[in-house]
């Protein structure tokens, strides 16, 4: 397993984490670790779920949910940022609402190991 340390900046109150982080695990199975060892709330103050991103901070690009660290070319000293956004509501016809996100932004994967390099996570 290739490890990849990386510095967060995250909106939790931990705020900057250095984080050793597995390269080979999809961001659809590391991003719900993320958010439960950061204590993230899961939905806004609406009730609306919250989709979490990862963004390369230097290239300005999201790194999509499919990718590894790997396959974005993330390298150890990359900064990330963790970035949260409740799905836009659109009216829908007969006044039903419609999630602008889709039903993939709410996908779940599997548990992901990951340790904070300056300690525990």
């Amino acid at each position: 397993m290739t490890l990849v340390i990386i510095t967060l900046h995250s909106p939790s109150p931990r705020g900057t984490l250095d984080l050793e982080l597995p390269g080979e695990a999809p961001l659809r199975n590391l991003l719900p670790e993320l958010v439960r060892v950061l204590q993230l709330p899961p939905a806004d103050g609406a009730g609306r779920p919250i989709t979490y991103q990862l963004v390369h901070q230097a290239q300005r690009r999201p790194l999509h949910e499919a990718e590894t660290l790997l396959d974005a070319r993330i390298v150890t000293g990359d900064v990330l940022s963790l970035v949260g956004a409740a799905p836009q509501m659109h009216a829908a016809p007969g006044g039903a609402s419609a999630s602008h996100w889709g039903a993939s932004a709410l996908r779940q994967g599997g548990s992901t190991e990951l340790a904070e390099v300056s300690g525990q996570a």
